[in-house]
């Protein structure tokens, strides 16, 4: 089912946010259409939807690093800065050694100290 929808994303990204959204509806823990699905929203802009479905593959699966990115990055594009941080505090409380999460971490805090 998650083939057919990234076919469908090289000729229609809609039909294609359509289609994992119908995928999800029958299977909701699904997390390659979570995945695609919250990545292409992201693309889109669409930051509240998007950072749903991203959010949801990160607390079922995570193992691709850049859904935690766009999700962490949604919440700033829609002004949740402190959400943000909270979330990747939390993150490394959870696992003091992820270095992926360290890293945004300390960028997140470089960047609101710039701005």
């Amino acid at each position: 089912m998650n083939n057919i929808g990234l076919a469908l994303e090289k000729i229609n990204r809609d039909k294609a946010i359509e289609h994992f959204k119908m995928v999800l509806t029958i299977d909701p823990t699904y997390n390659q259409a979570l995945l695609n699905l919250g990545r292409l929203l992201y693309e889109k802009e669409w930051f509240e939807e998007a950072r749903k479905y991203l959010k949801e593959y990160c607390i079922l699966d995570g193992s691709v690093r850049s859904a935690l990115k766009m999700h962490i990055d949604c919440l700033i594009q829609l002004g949740l800065k402190r959400t943000a941080k909270k979330e990747l505090e939390d993150m490394m409380l959870r696992d003091p050694d992820d270095q992926f999460v360290s890293n945004m971490l300390d960028d997140y805090i470089s960047e609101t100290a710039l701005s």
